[in-house]
């Protein structure tokens, strides 16, 4: 699969741009269902949908590793790891659509403006999936108590 020059290491369809190249029609905002997104990102191999830990809105777990959510309708947090931000830090930072944290950390933020942005996004969810599934605690995501506990800490 060729995608600008970089390789961002998974082959399920091709990746309309990767981290880094210009987004091709940033003002042409279309409608964009977060739901239907994370719907879509749920079905890859090995992710599902819970509750988030980190506020109440759905996200995508891995095993019981929360790695996406939605902040609001346009604004989705990715947990894409250390590694891979590190070794990506220079396309992610001269990325418009990506906002990074000021400190080390797994996750990064995205702006969704279109479907082009949207197919970006799901290409870096099954990024995430793939880079936490070998180190995600394995079973489902938490509920009830145990999820309140983790909201707590967050």
């Amino acid at each position: 699969m060729s995608n600008c020059g970089l390789s961002l290491g998974f082959g399920d369809g091709p990746v309309s741009h990767a981290i880094g190249t210009p987004n091709p029609s940033n003002t042409d905002s279309v409608p964009f269902d977060p739901d239907a997104f994370l719907e879509r990102c749920a079905a890859i191999d090995g992710a599902t949908l819970g509750d988030g830990a980190f506020a109440a809105v759905r996200a995508l777990w891995v095993g019981r590793r929360e790695v996406a959510h939605f902040d609001d309708e346009r604004t989705l947090d990715v947990r894409l790891t250390k590694r891979v931000i590190r070794e990506q830090r220079a396309q992610l930072r001269a990325d418009e659509r990506v906002a990074l944290r000021a400190s080390a950390s797994d996750w990064i933020e995205l702006r969704i403006e279109n479907d082009h942005d949207a197919d970006w996004a799901y290409s870096l969810v099954q990024r995430a999936v793939a880079e936490n599934l070998p180190s995600a605690p394995p079973g489902p995501p938490p509920t009830g108590g145990e999820l309140e506990r983790r909201r707590r800490f967050h």
